[in-house]
């Protein structure tokens, strides 16, 4: 946040080396502008001059005023450095990280690919995925989000999803409460991609509202049902579209539910 109060573009970016780590590079303001979207498909080779090394939550980088990007630079260690991507680092399934990205402190989380993902999920055993469940990290890219269906009408006490008896009257079919209004609930549907595939989950509540620039739900509700424009002259499309093509480091939780 600036001292004018306008919020600060921000940008993660995630680095990778031939020593099988990874760390996540935070850009703002102007930095962001300076590793363009069809660029960093290409998974290029990056020099960093003057950035911060913090270790707040794990290690990390952000940029500064001073700091440098280039792009496919030259000379023999760049030329190391490409070849070892090249030849092996571009296969390579996963990573560790030294970023926190939420995790405890200092620690280090293997990275996986969508794939490797996708797979375990496939041979966990019923009982696992029933009760505690399976978790995975994984540096993706985030495609798309589904705007059709994006939040429900939660109850404020259980979370269930509450029905309109009439007008300005909500009932709650679980615990019989009623109000005027509930509680809008983001239930985002995510398209996520990598080099080795794609994988559809959810994400639900406030770590739902990371991804709409923290945003409530009720308000990007608002915005569909009579077509408006927010302070910032944006539809309720926009604010999904700026969600969207960002590369995340993402922690997916594996759960099998029976509904009856």
């Amino acid at each position: 946040m600036q001292s004018t109060g306008q919020q600060k573009p921000k940008r993660d970016v995630f680095l990778v080396d031939e020593g099988g780590r990874s760390v996540v590079l935070t850009l703002w303001g102007e930095k962001t502008e300076t590793l363009p979207e069809e660029q960093l498909c290409q998974k290029p080779l990056v020099l960093l001059k003057s950035v911060k090394v913090g270790d707040w939550n794990g290690r990390k980088l952000d940029s500064q005023g001073n700091t440098r990007v280039e792009l496919f630079p030259d000379g023999n260690r760049a030329a190391e450095v490409q070849d070892w991507w090249n030849q092996e680092g571009s296969r390579r399934g996963s990573f560790a990280s030294l970023s926190g990205g939420g995790l405890a402190v200092g620690r280090k989380e293997i990275l996986k690919s969508l794939e490797q993902v996708a797979q375990e999920a496939a041979q966990a055993e019923a009982a696992v995925l029933s009760d505690k469940g399976v978790y995975a990290t994984s540096c993706a890219l985030l495609e798309r989000i589904g705007d059709d269906r994006f939040s429900w009408p939660a109850c404020p006490d259980c979370r269930k999803k509450m029905n309109e008896e009439m007008p300005r009257c909500w009932q709650c079919p679980s615990c019989r409460k009623q109000c005027e209004q509930p509680n809008h609930t983001y239930m985002l549907n995510l398209s996520l991609m990598d080099l080795t595939g794609s994988l559809r989950c959810s994400c639900i509540g406030e770590k739902a509202e990371e991804f709409m620039a923290n945003t409530k739900a009720e308000t990007v509700l608002l915005l569909a049902e009579h077509r408006a424009l927010d302070e910032q002259g944006r539809s309720f499309q926009d604010i999904f579209a700026d969600a969207n093509l960002e590369v995340r480091l993402f922690s997916i939780p594996m759960f099998m539910q029976i509904y009856s």
